[in-house]
Parts: structure tokens; sequence; C-alpha cells
């Protein structure tokens, strides 16, 4: 019981002392607003910085969650698709007798998911079967890791080619 009234005596003497030091005199900017008020011999102030829009943000924290940093993009994002898995295009048997070659350039549109959508060629090889060859080839080989932005999947369009050679 006595240590327990010494501690008590104790920190109420530490609290009026805390309470009889003068407290600084912080001083204001144009947006804060300086509140006092007189409790016995002491004076006590306190600042409140306003707020202009009533956001809950303060003015200092505005410019960061302003539109100036928002993220342009994410880890991972890829500004076009890559080539994720494939197999050459199968050399067609007429092709073959008649020893035909040829280069096809081909437009592919690719869907969210990295499939083949569409082939326009654009650059024949001369050949019918070959240009065939490598549209199926596109259609039912190719696969790819579709064009991110911002984290989510884009559909987009790339320019493929293939070298028939024997």
């Amino acid at each position: 019981m006595k240590e327990t009234t010494l501690a008590f005596i104790l920190t109420f003497l530490i609290h009026i002392l805390l309470f009889l030091i003068p407290i600084k005199n912080i001083v204001p900017d144009k947006n804060t607003e300086v509140y006092s008020t007189k409790v016995s011999k002491t004076s006590l102030q306190f600042t409140l910085k306003k707020d202009s829009k009533k956001t809950g943000i303060t003015h200092d924290q505005r410019g960061i969650a302003g539109s100036a940093f928002k993220k342009k993009s994410f880890p991972g994002d890829r500004k076009e698709a890559l080539l994720f898995k494939f197999s050459e295009p199968i050399y067609p048997k007429k092709a073959l007798n008649y020893d035909l070659e040829g280069k096809v350039t081909a437009r592919v549109n690719i869907n969210k998911k990295g499939f083949v959508t569409k082939v326009k060629i654009l650059k024949s090889s001369s050949h019918y079967v070959l240009d065939k060859s490598f549209t199926k080839a596109l259609y039912t080989t190719y696969q790819f890791k579709p064009r991110r932005v911002m984290g989510k999947n884009m559909s987009s369009k790339l320019t493929l080619s293939y070298d028939f050679k024997l």
C-alpha cells in the first residue's frame, strides 16, 4: 500500500510539472489556424490545419495523391505479344514434288488469351500451297503471351514471316 501511494504521488507531481512548463509557440502558416486558451497561470496553444476541399487529405498530401504520380505500367507489362510456343509449318507434299520455295509474310491478330484469330497474307510466296500451310500452322500451333497493359491482357497484331526452303 505504501508503494502504490508513493507511485501515485510521484506521477501526480510529474503531471503538475509538465503542466506548468510553458509550451513553445508554433508559428502558423497560411493553411493553419491557431487556437489558444488560458488555464490558470499557463496558456495552452494548439494548431489545426485547414482542409479546403474536405477530402480528408491535407494540403501537403494532395500532390502525392494527385494524377501526377499515377502508375503508368506494372511489372510484367508487354508492349507487344511474345511468341510462346509453335511448331514449324508442314512442307506440303505438292511443294516438295515440284521443288517450290518462297517466303510468306502475314499479319496476325492475337486475342486476349494469346491465340491467333485472323491471318492476312501481306506478301505471298507466289505458291498457294505454301501460303495455306503457313496460315494453317498459325491457327493451329502458334500460341502467344498477349500484350499486357496495366496488368490486363489486350488483343494485338503482329507481322510474322516464314521462309520455305528445301
